[in-house]
């Protein structure tokens, strides 16, 4: 049992297990099932998606494997948030890596919480109101501190008006989401959704025309990582909502948020690397005028 169903829906207490159910058929070899599904909170009752059966060795493994992927994407993350945190401190007034990492820390709370619930593995008896509230996170803030980063570090010309509208938007819904109980949480998700695809959109079209108009590696490997990202989200939406697409009972945007976090990381480096070039050229021309200096002007005031 999990929570604790009711014929009346309003006395529905929700809640949410990592527990894996073991049962054996009788001997005749059956087992029969009766399910008792009540909701409150969500705006669609009845079951999700399909039960999975299986042999007790098969579905250890592949609890073990799902669980052994999400320690890998959190492990990831958060090396890549250290990382981005740890640039964001050495740049004075530069708020791009910062975006960047807590672009990062929305993904890692999206991963730990769905599909695989590494908060409630470790945290059992965590308020299933905050889980909840955890899913949605990642779908307001995701989209927001991507804009904003790509508008710090990329020279995309971005309007100014349209993303002061879209970061305003993000915070109130933010607000709302966390001000209300989950019953109404889980009403403002198809504004969230349809709030998440228009960024979305506007994101892909804006890096679009600044790769057709200079096209480089770095607006090419955001292109990719736009699309890729883009079409999971919708992906992922086009299933919860039940329709019919491709791998329905497969999850695709947690593989596009540490594809999509990695690419942005590379081309951080990229760009690093590029200015420390640039140093580089810098010293050593400054060196070199010196020198030449020296012949007419005291080495005491060149020190200078």
């Amino acid at each position: 049992t999990v929570g604790s169903p009711a014929e009346d829906y309003t006395k529905t207490i929700p809640d949410i297990s990592m527990d894996l159910v073991y049962f054996k058929p009788d001997q005749n070899g059956e087992a029969n099932f009766v399910l008792h599904i009540s909701n409150l909170i969500h705006r669609n009752g009845g079951a999700w998606s399909a039960i999975k059966f299986a042999e007790q060795d098969y579905i250890e493994t592949s609890y073990r494997t799902q669980l052994n992927y999400s320690f890998l994407c959190l492990g990831v993350l958060l090396t890549i948030v250290l990382y981005q945190l740890f640039l964001s401190f050495t740049k004075k007034k530069d708020f791009g890596n910062l975006y960047l990492a807590l672009f990062a820390v929305v993904i890692l709370i999206r991963l730990i919480v769905t599909p695989v619930s590494l908060i409630e593995y470790f945290f059992p008896d965590i308020s299933y109101n905050l889980s909840l509230k955890l899913e949605y996170v990642a779908l307001i803030f995701g989209p927001m501190f991507f804009l904003l980063y790509l508008d710090k570090n990329l020279t995309i010309n971005f309007h100014k008006k349209i993303i002061d509208s879209i970061t305003i938007i993000g915070l109130i819904l933010g607000g709302l989401l966390f001000i209300s109980n989950s019953y109404y949480a889980n009403r403002f998700v198809p504004i969230i959704q349809s709030y998440t695809v228009i960024t979305c959109i506007y994101i892909f079209f804006m890096v679009i025309l600044s790769f057709i108009r200079k096209p480089t590696l770095e607006t090419g490997l955001i292109v990719f990582a736009v699309i890729f990202t883009i079409s999971a989200a919708i992906h992922d939406i086009a299933a919860i909502n039940n329709i019919y697409v491709f791998f329905s009972s497969t999850s695709f945007i947690s593989y596009a948020f540490i594809t999509f976090v990695f690419i942005q990381t590379l081309i951080v480096a990229r760009q690093q690397e590029k200015s420390n070039k640039a140093v580089i050229r810098l010293s050593e021309s400054l060196s070199n005028a010196n020198k030449s200096y020296s012949r007419f002007v005291p080495k005491e005031i060149l020190t200078l």
